[in-house]
């Protein structure tokens, strides 16, 4: 990539010189290619030397230009375009595409760095400075070093160093490019740096800003066993630019297993418990209005109202629903949501219902009937009583239908709802309800890797039994990481939270589950599970993201990672799947031999009425990281079947749309005590965690009920479920948003 931005600026040279053809003239000002010699000054921590490909970045007081060295050595030359009339250049590596705001550059030094000697020359940040006619650059050092001597026989691993009264040592700096360079500290500092390393010895060197430390500075100590020494310096220490400062030998250190005194808390990380009672089927999303009878009858509800209504009490002693149409109102006063219907079967829409007008309607609108016309409606009524009514709904050649409720516009028309329900025709199996849900508690931190953002964390239970976790787009210990694993010594979820005891890492720092490769963003982790003594992680490579919308993304591709050691170590699996298919993020569960997981598109959708999901099983004794190993449940011509194909191929296999409704990561988990799946997602409307259920995989799923209300963490999305209790309570792992 730096020999193509050198190359950019000889084709703008080609350019330019083709218009100098044109109108024989130039001027002082215009951008020339021609060459900057470049060198350091000494330092007494090293002699640093260029490498062939290096590239600094030089302002002529009017551009941000690219240079680039050819061949490497303790001075070397470098290639660019600029304005060689400037009145001075200012440079600095290493290279940023960053401007000069009030003459200083945005730039960082890094909060981890390599231990070696000499200094990490990318660890440093150098600037220069040349008078006009001037093409020889001497970069200087910016950051002080900080000198640590250790024995092998210690099995160092990381060294960090803090600061006791929080002076700022790495991260966000500013750098002023002048004939006297500066640097100062910029927002986000921080007040440490880690050095990490393979059994880490002789002299090491941080690059740290140049510094006065009122209180002095810890050093914290970390060997192969993740065991720990600190040693504590008070007093006021000082080191300048381009200053070495000895911290002092190290050996034979007094090793001991430490345990964080003052525990934390990882962030927007939540346990929550959720149980439900046996209740009748209904494909229809709050038909009884129940959830907050003291609200307003649109508060949280999954119904889409383009009609007024309000709560009532309804036909059986609860809540139900009133249009009120007197005065005189025209038109159709319709409330409504979507649900997934099969084609080639009947369903029984039916309401409890008082009219006092027989122009009423009360409709499942399908398709591919006129928009407005309800091909299913039910007139009926007058009736001042509560009475039964019901339709048979047979679906059109998609697999929707609006659910309406409603009336024709008449004069002083009262209508009353309640208990409104859709189901197969025929069907008498008993579904679920919501019973009680509660935060149970939080995951605590006792490492001294503070956790101190999070994105997601998905949670499975090793051969021990022990709980794990895979974190995403987390920072621990100030460092960004784009995955990590965490290990508990807990079983279980109670109502005390659990600890995470260690972090996976490597040389002092922590080791991701795998590295984006060229093109991807991060990977991003779906499910994680335990089949066969492998653990299994689903995951997405996101590659791209709207900056503006953290709910909009998309993926190269989805696929696994194969663990097996209990995490420690991953390998990808045989195949991939579509980034842009219907299985981008997608949840597992394993009953009777077989894998069945519910998938979706990247993003979310979470305030939709018509966004799907999809199924696909595999045997459990087939390798299910390959694609071609799996069957996709789907529909021609009205017969509903599993079929064998792989989602990569030209002609792929169109799997059945199982839902109508909002999406987000799901979560797919069997419930032995009510004999049902639940498919669990996050939906905006309803403002937490709602789920459906179903008896088979295979047939018409329930509408949203929801599982967990924001009121008691806000965000909760992508739960890990990890326990089913006797009494079906699904105890969860719950990151937020």
């Amino acid at each position: 990539m730096k020999t193509n931005k050198l190359m950019l600026a000889v084709l703008a040279l080609g350019g330019l010189v083709a218009c100098q053809e044109i109108d024989r003239s130039s001027k002082p000002s215009d951008p020339t290619v021609y060459d900057l010699t470049a060198g350091f000054e000494s330092c007494d921590a090293a002699a640093w030397a260029w490498d062939a490909e290096d590239e600094i970045t030089v302002y002529d007081g009017k551009d941000v230009n690219p240079f680039v060295a050819a061949e490497g050595g303790e001075t070397a030359v470098f290639s660019g375009l600029a304005n060689k009339n400037a009145d001075q250049l200012m440079a600095i590596y290493p290279s940023t595409t960053g401007g000069r705001y009030y003459g200083k550059v945005n730039m960082k030094i890094p909060s981890f760095q390599d231990a070696s000697n000499p200094p990490a020359k990318k660890a440093s940040i150098f600037a220069a400075f040349a008078k006009k006619g001037e093409t020889a650059l001497t970069f200087r050092p910016m950051t002080a070093f900080l000198k640590i001597n250790l024995k092998a026989a210690d099995e160092v691993v990381s060294v960090e160093i803090k600061a006791n009264g929080g002076e700022a040592l790495t991260g966000p700096v500013k750098v002023g490019l002048f004939e006297e360079p500066t640097i100062e500290a910029g927002e986000s500092a921080s007040a440490s740096v880690t050095l990490g390393g393979d059994c880490i010895e002789g002299d090491i060197y941080a690059a740290v800003l140049p510094q006065t430390l009122s209180q002095g500075y810890t050093i914290s100590f970390v060997n192969l066993n993740d065991e720990r020494h600190s040693v504590k310096v008070d007093g006021n220490v000082s080191f300048g630019i381009n200053e070495v400062y000895d911290l002092g030998s190290f050996a034979d250190l007094p090793w001991k297993v430490a345990v964080n005194p003052n525990p934390t808390s990882v962030p927007s990380l939540t346990l929550v418990k959720a149980g439900f009672k046996e209740a009748e089927f209904n494909m229809v999303s709050e038909g009884s209005f129940e959830y907050f009878p003291d609200q307003d009858i649109r508060y949280r509800s999954p119904w889409i109202f383009d009609a007024e209504a309000v709560g009532i009490t309804g036909q059986d002693g609860t809540p139900g629903v009133k249009m009120d149409l007197t005065p005189d109102k025209l038109g159709w006063h319709r409330n409504f949501q979507v649900a997934a219907l099969r084609q080639g079967k009947k369903y029984v829409y039916s309401s409890y219902a008082t009219c006092g007008h027989g122009n009423t309607y009360f409709s499942c609108q399908t398709f591919p009937s006129a928009r407005n016309q309800e091909v299913a409606g039910h007139s009926w009524g007058p009736t001042d009583q509560w009475t039964y009514i019901s339709k048979i709904v047979e679906p059109g050649t998609d697999f929707f239908c609006d659910v309406i409720f409603g009336a024709w516009w008449e004069p002083t028309m009262i209508v009353q709802y309640d208990n409104i329900r859709l189901i197969p025709e025929g069907y008498t199996a008993k579904s679920t309800a919501p019973d009680h849900h509660e935060a149970i508690g939080n995951v605590k931190n006792t490492t001294f890797d503070e956790i101190s953002e999070l994105g997601k964390a998905v949670a499975w239970r090793n051969s021990k039994g022990k709980l794990c976790f895979v974190l995403s787009d987390v920072t621990v210990g100030g460092v960004h990481y784009d995955t990590a694993i965490a290990f508990t010594e807990d079983s279980g979820l109670t109502a005390g939270g659990l600890s995470i005891n260690n972090f996976l890492k490597s040389r002092g720092k922590l080791v991701p589950v795998a590295v984006a490769e060229e093109g991807i963003l991060s990977i991003v982790p779906n499910d994680v599970f335990v089949l066969g003594g492998k653990t299994y992680l689903h995951y997405y490579a996101k590659n791209w993201q709207n900056s503006g919308n953290v709910h909009d993304w998309k993926a190269g591709y989805a696929g696994f990672l194969v663990s097996e050691d209990d995490g420690r170590t991953w390998k990808k699996g045989t195949g991939t799947w579509k980034g842009d298919g219907s299985f981008a993020s997608a949840s597992f569960t394993v009953k009777d031999g077989v894998v069945y997981a519910v998938g979706t598109i990247s993003g979310r959708d979470m305030g939709s009425q018509w966004a799907n999901f999809w199924m696909m099983k595999a045997d459990a004794s087939l390798d299910i990281t390959d694609p071609a190993n799996w069957d996709y449940y789907t529909v021609k011509d009205t017969k509903y079947s599993w079929a064998h194909g792989d989602q990569n191929a030209a002609d792929p296999v169109d799997p059945l749309r199982l839902i109508c409704g909002s999406r987000s990561e799901p979560a797919l988990v069997w419930n032995p005590k009510f004999e049902r799946f639940m498919l669990i997602y996050r939906d905006e409307k309803q403002q937490g965690l709602v789920y459906r259920d179903a008896g088979s995989i295979e047939e018409e799923w329930s509408g949203e009920k929801p599982l967990a209300y924001d009121d008691i963490a806000a965000g909760m999305y992508a739960p890990s479920v990890i326990d089913v209790t006797e009494d079906g309570e699904l105890l969860m792992v719950v990151p937020q948003l």
